[in-house]
């Protein structure tokens, strides 16, 4: 979600503030009420901060969610104005790929749809991808990836959990067993996401930056990729991801 509260209407503020009250989450109607009076910057523009660690780490990657809004898919429209500037601008600092919908794992169609707004938005061909929620059916996702012109996809881990989902962190051609040879479709797995630690293993920040480093000596003994997935409104480090701010540096 590019913003949490910047763009989204009176009607979804007005059930977000209905939410928050009833909920009595006072820290974000807080948090909404000085981001809509620009007191306080959005919570989850944490864009500069994504350049600054592009800069610094080339092979940073972007991916933007394209879908029409519903249960599972909550960004702004693909036709915003300010969101189409903040993608244009992170696309001259890293690279930029699609965020397929919640139901694109087996639906092409939606699927061509999304990466064709992110590249009429870039004005160029749209080649490295990650499923939301990882969602993830195999082969039907791949082949539908594969047939849409993607090149590099990153879906390849567990929400739940932390580990090697494929057996290895180095990237490896998808072979299509339908076909009986390999495709032009590259898999780069990740071995653990910013939400697993925190939301599903519960840990604290510091059993989380043990947890990065045995990671880390895994991969370094045995090579590849130490490739890690982490969202813009979480390097905010607001709520309950106070205090992770070491955790990210340990893994950059």
């Amino acid at each position: 979600s590019t913003y949490a509260y910047k763009g989204k209407g009176f009607i979804r503020q007005s059930f977000g503030m209905v939410k928050e009250l009833l909920n009595g989450d006072i820290s974000r109607l807080t948090d909404r009420i000085n981001t809509l009076f620009r007191f306080r910057k959005d919570p989850f523009d944490t864009f500069e901060k994504i350049q600054r660690i592009a800069k610094q780490y080339p092979k940073t990657r972007c991916f933007w969610l394209m879908a029409d809004y519903g249960k599972w898919d909550k960004n702004l429209p693909y036709t915003n104005s300010p969101q189409k500037r903040v993608i244009q601008t992170m696309a001259e600092n890293c690279g930029v790929g699609i965020h397929p919908g919640h139901s694109t794992y087996l639906n092409d169609m939606p699927f061509q749809k999304e990466k064709s707004r992110l590249e009429v938005i870039l004005d160029t061909k749209i080649t490295e991808s990650r499923q939301h929620y990882l969602r993830l059916k195999m082969p039907e996702t791949y082949q539908i990836l594969n047939s849409q012109g993607i090149q590099m996809d990153y879906t390849m881990g567990y929400a739940e959990s932390c580990g090697f989902r494929a057996g290895t962190a180095r990237p490896f051609p998808w072979f299509n067993l339908s076909v009986n040879h390999p495709s032009n479709l590259i898999l780069q797995p990740f071995c653990y996401m910013d939400g697993t630690l925190n939301e599903y293993m519960k840990l604290t920040p510091a059993e989380a930056l043990l947890k990065v480093k045995e990671l880390k000596s895994l991969v370094t003994k045995y090579g590849g990729n130490f490739c890690f997935i982490w969202h813009n409104e979480t390097i905010g480090f607001r709520h309950h991801w106070k205090g992770w701010e070491m955790v990210l540096e340990s893994s950059l």
